[in-house]
């Protein structure tokens, strides 16, 4: 009771196990009262077989202790799972282009109808040693809990990204697409109020979509002969005597032939003058 008005409260279930001694005789009742709504134990009560009246399953209870117990706000959660068109959470170079599709499905609980949700898409460069060199938020998507989510508590969102440019990253660096989402209760401003429950560890792979490194072609090495090396060109041997005697070889070969009809001229003079001086003395 909240002043003069009756609130209503939430369905109560009560669940009694029974206590026993080392012979099995029944010594007592724990008594459970519990949520049927939020599932949150209200309290637990222990009773005696001394304190049972009646017949042995009737007990006294003490309800005030439903009342003046004080209750724990029930806490949302949220989990995530990304994941690409073909289902892995590998962008590969086949996916890429200027409107890449992009996942996440939501998974909550105790999310109630008239929350909002804000999903946000980061893109995170990592180095080689995991440091970030850059981080920035490229889209923002915002709903909000209807019937259909509270009875499923999943909701499935997608984007498109822009991939053409991340091989243009060092071949060192690593690039990542990650999930974040918050949850506000209705009415809530989500630019001012804090959300109450949030899904934000970038480091939790099953929010994360990597992007494939692709290898840069390797330029082959030139075929070019280096300058230092010089190829042999064969020698034809020389089979005919030439025209002209431009070269040794040929001019052995003319010499020889010249050096011949030298020598043949020479004896025929010779014969010549023995044949004259013959005739001289007869």
């Amino acid at each position: 009771q909240e002043g003069d008005t009756l609130q209503l409260i939430n369905p109560i279930s009560i669940v009694t196990t029974t206590n026993k001694d080392k012979d099995g005789n029944i010594t007592g009742y724990t008594v459970t009262f519990t949520d049927t709504v939020t599932k949150q134990v209200i309290t637990t009560l222990d009773v005696t077989t001394a304190k049972v009246t009646d017949n042995p399953t009737m007990f006294n209870v003490n309800l005030g202790t439903l009342v003046d117990k004080p209750v724990t706000p029930v806490v949302p959660t949220i989990k995530t799972k990304a994941h690409t068109k073909d289902g892995d959470q590998t962008i590969q170079k086949v996916e890429v282009s200027k409107k890449t599709p992009v996942y996440d499905k939501i998974m909550t609980t105790n999310a109630i109808k008239g929350d909002q949700m804000v999903a946000s898409l980061h893109r995170i460069v990592t180095d080689k040693d995991g440091k970030v060199t850059e981080s920035k938020i490229i889209r923002t998507l915002n709903f909000t809990v209807d019937d259909e989510i509270v009875k499923s508590q999943e909701k499935q969102i997608e984007s498109t990204v822009d991939t053409t440019k991340d091989a243009d990253v060092p071949e060192t660096s690593t690039v990542t697409y990650v999930w974040t989402e918050d949850l506000f209760d209705e009415g809530k401003n989500p630019k001012t109020d804090e959300p109450k429950a949030k899904h934000d560890d970038f480091k939790d792979q099953d929010q994360t979509l990597t992007v494939e490194k692709v290898k840069k072609p390797v330029t082959p090495p030139s075929s070019t002969t280096p300058s230092s090396s010089k190829p042999t060109t064969p020698t034809t041997p020389k089979v005919s005597l030439p025209t002209t005697g431009s070269e040794t070889g040929d001019m052995i070969m003319y010499g020889g032939a010249l050096a011949v009809l030298i020598a043949l001229g020479t004896g025929a003079v010779y014969y010549m003058k023995k044949k004259k001086s013959t005739k001289e003395e007869v």
